[in-house]
C-alpha cells in the first residue's frame, strides 16, 4: 500500500479516473483501489484525499448512478477514507457524498452489497457532528432502517446499519428521530435474529444503549418492543466478549429502572392496587449513563481479488 502511494499509484489511479470518467468498468476498478490502498494505512487516507481522491469517486457515483457495481466500491472506498479522519469526514460531506450515498442506497435498494457498504460509509461519517445533521437532513435515519427491513437475513447489513444508528444517536433529536421511524424495532429485530454474530451484537447493543441514554419516552419503547430481554440475551450467550458485555451492560443499567417498573405496574394490576409509580414513563429516576454517548466505527476490505477472480 504505502509503496504504491510512494510511488505515484494514487495520481495514476485519479488520473485514470478523469481521461475515462465514463467507463464504469474502469470506475469501478478505480475505486476498489483506492478502497485497498486506504485500509489501515493512515497515511494513505490523507494522501488520496490531497490527490483528489475523494472527488474522483464522487464524479464516479454521480455520473453512474444506474451501476451497481460502481455504487458498491465507491461507497466502501467512503466507508475507509472517513474512518478515524476528521478532515476526510469534513471533505466527503462538503462535497454532497452523503447525498451521493444515500441515493445509491436508494436506487440499489436490493443490493445488499450496496447497503453493508452504504451503511459502513454513515457509520464512520457519522462519528461527526456536522456530517450526522446532513445525513438527518436527508432523512438518511429512514434510509438506513428501511434497509435493515429489507435485509433483515443479511448479518452485515444489520451490522453497519446499527453502527451507523449508534453513532447518529449520539445526537438528542436523531434519538426521537430514529425511535419514531421505527428503528428501536429494527435493532431488536436484529439482536434476535442474529444471536451467534458478535460484531453485530456490539453495534446493536451500542445503539440501543444511546437510545436508551437520558430519554425516557426510548427507554419505555424499548422495554415494550422486547428489548431489555434481548440484551440480557446477548450477555448471557457471550460471556466472554467484552466489547459486547459493555454495550449490553451499558444498555440495560438505563433501562434496569424501567423494567422494574414494568415489573411493579403488571404486579400492581394483578393485585388490583392501582396506586404508586404509575407508568414507566412518569419515572423521575435518571439512567447511569446520563449525557454518555457511545461511537463506533470500522474499516473494511473490498474484497477486491475475490471480484477479479
Amino acid at each position: 500500500q504505502t509503496d504504491i502511494a510512494m510511488y505515484g499509484g494514487v495520481g495514476a489511479i485519479v488520473s485514470a479516473m478523469q481521461v475515462h470518467s465514463g467507463v464504469p468498468s474502469l470506475q469501478k476498478f478505480a475505486c476498489g483501489a483506492l478502497w485497498e490502498l486506504s485500509i489501515d494505512n493512515d497515511q494513505n487516507l490523507t494522501t488520496i484525499a490531497n490527490g483528489g481522491g475523494i472527488e474522483s469517486i464522487l464524479i464516479a457515483m454521480k455520473e453512474h448512478k444506474e451501476n451497481e457495481g460502481v455504487q458498491e466500491k465507491a461507497c466502501g472506498a467512503l466507508w475507509n477514507l472517513a474512518a478515524d479522519h476528521v478532515s476526510n469526514q469534513d471533505t466527503i460531506t462538503s462535497l454532497d457524498g452523503i447525498k451521493a450515498i444515500l441515493q445509491a442506497m436508494k436506487l440499489h435498494a436490493e443490493a445488499a452489497t450496496v447497503q453493508e457498504h452504504g451503511c459502513g460509509a454513515l457509520c464512520n461519517l457519522a462519528y461527526n457532528a456536522e456530517s450526522r445533521r446532513v445525513i438527518s437532513q436527508f432523512a438518511g435515519e429512514k434510509t438506513i432502517i428501511r434497509t435493515m427491513e429489507n435485509h433483515r437475513t443479511v448479518m452485515s447489513v444489520q451490522k453497519n446499519a446499527c453502527g451507523a444508528l449508534w453513532n447518529l444517536a449520539r445526537g438528542d433529536a436523531n434519538q426521537n428521530t430514529i425511535a419514531e421511524s421505527g428503528g428501536i424495532e429494527a435493532i431488536i429485530g436484529a439482536v434476535l435474529g442474529h444471536t451467534d454474530a458478535v460484531g453485530m451484537l456490539v453495534m446493536a447493543c451500542g445503539a440501543l444503549w444511546n437510545l436508551a441514554s437520558n430519554n425516557g419516552r426510548n427507554q419505555k419503547r424499548i422495554v415494550g418492543g422486547g428489548g431489555y430481554d434481548a440484551l440480557r440475551a446477548a450477555t448471557e450467550l457471550h460471556p466472554g466478549q467484552a466489547v459486547l458485555q459493555e454495550n449490553a451492560l451499558g444498555a440495560l443499567r438505563s433501562l434496569g429502572w424501567r423494567q422494574d417498573a414494568r415489573e411493579h405496574t403488571q404486579s400492581s394490576s394483578r393485585s388490583g392496587n392501582n396506586g404508586g409509580g404509575g407508568e414507566p414513563g412518569e419515572r423521575t429516576a435518571t439512567p447511569t449513563n446520563r449525557n454518555f454517548k457511545r461511537k463506533s466505527r470500522n474499516k473494511h476490505s473490498s474484497g477486491m481479488f475475490m471480484d477479479v477472480l
